[in-house]
């Protein structure tokens, strides 16, 4: 949401009148919205890690759930081909830091869910993963 580089962030990807509406008028009533940092726990339960990779800031998320832990691989570990066969996504901002990603979501998850793999609905059918 605040790159370092802005010119690199693409309007239509992220317009920034959605950006500054989250963070004024949208985030008033209850304070729900946060910027995070590197390594944050937005609730009990729930953690945020900021790793770059395949694009700038990206994050992942892992939660506790009563099946073990679930991380949510999101642009660094897009298909499970990637994480099986630890392959960078394509067109990465680096390319050590989703390789680096998919280590820290193998060792520290259970349960890992790419962002983008069609074949997730394969693995858990019924749409529930833990």
């Amino acid at each position: 949401m605040n790159p370092p580089f802005a010119n690199l962030v693409d309007p239509v990807a992220m317009p920034q009148a959605i950006v500054e509406y989250l963070f004024t008028e949208g985030n008033k009533a209850q304070g729900r919205v946060i910027q995070t940092d590197d390594i944050v726990e937005p609730m009990p339960g729930i953690r945020t890690i900021r790793n770059g990779g395949h694009s700038m800031d990206s994050q992942i998320i892992v939660a506790e759930t009563t099946k073990g832990i679930v991380a949510f691989g999101i642009e660094n570990a897009i298909i499970h081909q990637h994480l099986e066969n630890h392959i960078a996504p394509g067109s990465p901002v680096s390319l050590l830091d989703p390789l680096k990603a998919m280590g820290m979501l193998q060792s520290q998850a259970e349960i890992i869910v790419p962002g983008h793999d069609p074949g997730i609905y394969h693995r858990h059918p019924k749409g529930l993963v833990a």
